[in-house]
């Protein structure tokens, strides 16, 4: 009985072990930030909401896509037929791309300021290489730089992917300090001058269309 009792004392205690291992493998280390966070509730609410609107964006719409920058922007006051598809909290690897990409008039991309924030930037380079990858060469790309001062150098790689790349206009990020209400997200000065960079590099985006193509693409109304 004495050997059994502690055959059955040692099974428990190792049982234990398993146990409290998978304890801190899904929990402990999540609180600690030890391990990238899951999706949180509003970017999975946003996935399910987007693939909607992601079918009924007319052909010719001007597409939005990043975080909530993105999110937070009034894009009529880029272009009147824009469609924001930012999503608040997403890394580069949670970014929605809809499928209207490939029917767009024009591309709207800012992504990567939460990697930094979150200490997920190691390969971000790559990352945001993949994204641009997934975007039709053929359409005009508005591509912003990340509006963080941590991100000069990811800024350097984004402008020479975007010299690198047909139809790509890159817009420098806001750095002023008094055009953000947080030091991440614009103000609304920030926003309004963000959308004034946005619109001139619409209008560069078009002209420069027009030399490549010889014809002009359907253009977002302002």
């Amino acid at each position: 009985m004495g050997m059994k009792r502690a055959a059955f004392l040692a099974y428990m205690d190792c049982l234990h072990i398993v146990l409290a291992l998978l304890l801190w493998r899904t929990s402990v280390p999540a609180r600690l930030g030890l391990t990238p966070p899951p999706d949180n509730p509003h970017i999975v609410t946003m996935r399910e909401i987007l693939p909607w609107r992601d079918a009924t964006t007319p052909r010719g719409a001007a597409v939005f896509i990043g975080d909530s920058i993105t999110e937070r922007l009034a894009v009529a006051d880029v272009a009147s037929n824009g469609v924001n598809f930012g999503i608040s909290w997403a890394c580069t690897e949670q970014l929605y791309v809809p499928k209207a990409v490939g029917r767009a008039s024009r591309i709207y991309l800012l992504i990567g300021a939460n990697d930094f924030l979150q200490s997920r930037q190691s390969n971000i380079d790559q990352r945001l290489a993949t994204i641009v990858g997934q975007l039709p060469r053929n359409v005009p790309l508005v591509w912003t730089g990340i509006m963080l001062s941590d991100a000069a150098q990811t800024n350097r790689s984004i402008k020479a992917m975007c010299a690198a790349r047909p139809l790509c206009t890159y817009v420098e990020p806001l750095t002023d300090q008094r055009l953000f209400v947080d030091g991440i997200h614009p103000n609304v000065a920030g926003y309004r001058e963000w959308s004034l960079r946005l619109q001139r590099a619409s209008e560069s985006a078009d002209q420069r269309s027009t030399n490549e193509n010889g014809s002009l693409p359907a253009a977002p109304n302002r």
